[in-house]
């Protein structure tokens, strides 16, 4: 072995260091394109195409607001895909509490065009629109571009928020990045004076127990009109600022397909309507039938006002430990209040239940015009308000008969 190394001569030597420093790149390029490999964004024809895909309100409460999507289509790469910011892991432990307290992770996904009929078309049955976009290669190349880096396991992931990072917000900053510098909306066609709420709410049933929910936990924020950059946070919201928008003097959108109509029926308004009034009467009837026979349900206070307690502590968690910036600042909380379950406990006491129904029920007065002229929330939110007022005013009623100040 020491007589071979003592025969090399210097050509030799130039020839192995030349082999090792080959051998050294082929394995330091093999590792570069191993650990960048998704970084490599295909290049697509000049057939390409990009589309925003919206999609209607659900059945459930993570997507009565609709659901917004970036559709690619390039026929010569056989690529038909469509990117989903809201995707989320339903499974994950306390999803509901991870939910509420805003830290829910979302996440770009990436469905096959199929994929995303197979959901939203055949398993959630929800209107469908396609809003073709006149773009040309180059832009489309851009948006695609921006997917793929959105895509990357390190930039996939963002925390939830209803009215600042969903499905919605997170396209439009992306196709904003892409484009926004050459695209112009007509802004004529916005009602400034709708409020967040009042978009909210056009996708929620009117008194339904979930959209009692819903306005009971976002606060005075949610009261307030969005500037048309705020304005395109729900699905249907950002079709139309779409529908008025044009690069130069050409529309963006090329034109809008319908593929598929929600066939399932809504319940009807006037139904509901029925239901939570006749509840409302049935307990003013009720009430009074119970002082006219001087009776005392007690138990039936117990359960409406440690409801009406429990409710204050989610109103109040959601205000202080959630991240969801609309759940702030919630005059809700004037009269859906923990001390309610003080009320609780001193039922059977007359001077407190007197004067406990005197200054809440005048809270409860006031909110009620606050609601009535001011900015009415929902009617179920109305209803329910009215209920406690019935009975705290039977409290007060009894305890001054009782006390007699």
């Amino acid at each position: 072995m020491t007589l071979w190394l003592l025969n090399l001569t210097h050509s030799h030597i130039v020839h192995i260091v030349a082999m090792v420093k080959k051998l050294t790149l082929s394995i330091l390029f093999f590792f570069l394109l191993s650990n960048t490999g998704f970084n490599q964004s295909t290049t697509l024809s000049s057939s390409a195409q990009i589309n925003i895909l919206t999609c209607g309100p659900g059945s459930s409460m993570t997507s009565r607001f609709g659901h917004t999507g970036l559709e690619v289509i390039d026929p010569e790469l056989d690529l038909h895909e469509v990117y989903n910011f809201g995707t989320f892991n339903f499974n994950i432990p306390f999803f509901y509490v991870k939910y509420l307290r805003g830290s829910l992770k979302y996440y770009l996904g990436i469905k096959s065009y199929e994929g995303f009929l197979e959901r939203y078309q055949e398993r959630e049955d929800r209107t469908i629109y396609r809003q073709v976009l006149d773009l040309d290669s180059l832009q489309v190349q851009t948006i695609y571009d921006l997917l793929q880096e959105a895509s990357l396991p390190e930039n996939k992931y963002y925390i939830y928020d209803f009215i600042r990072w969903n499905c919605t917000t997170k396209t439009k900053d992306l196709m904003d990045r892409a484009i926004g510098s050459v695209v112009r909306y007509d802004t004529s066609f916005v009602d400034r004076n709708k409020t967040y709420r009042n978009y909210l709410n056009t996708h929620l049933s009117r008194g339904a127990l979930t959209t009692v929910g819903v306005n009971l936990i976002f606060g005075n924020k949610t009261d307030k009109v969005p500037s048309f950059e705020q304005y395109s946070f729900l699905p249907d919201n950002y079709k139309a600022a779409l529908d008025h928008a044009f690069i130069g003097e050409k529309p963006l959108v090329k034109r809008t397909e319908t593929l598929h109509v929600r066939t399932a029926a809504g319940e009807s308004f006037l139904k509901r309507s029925f239901i939570v009034w006749g509840i409302v009467l049935f307990f003013f009837f009720l009430t009074l039938w119970e002082y006219r026979r001087k009776m005392d349900f007690r138990k039936l206070d117990i359960l409406l006002f440690s409801i009406a307690g429990l409710l204050s502590l989610v109103l109040i968690f959601m205000w202080l430990f959630s991240s969801h910036d609309p759940a702030t600042d919630n005059p809700d909380l004037l009269w859906l209040t923990p001390l309610h379950f003080i009320f609780v406990f001193n039922l059977k006491k007359p001077r407190f239940s007197f004067y406990y129904a005197l200054i809440l029920g005048l809270v409860m007065v006031i909110m009620l015009g606050y609601y009535l002229f001011v900015d009415f929330q929902d009617m179920g939110v109305f209803a329910l308000l009215l209920i406690l007022l019935i009975r705290l005013a039977r409290r007060g009623v009894t305890g001054f008969e009782t006390f007699k100040p």
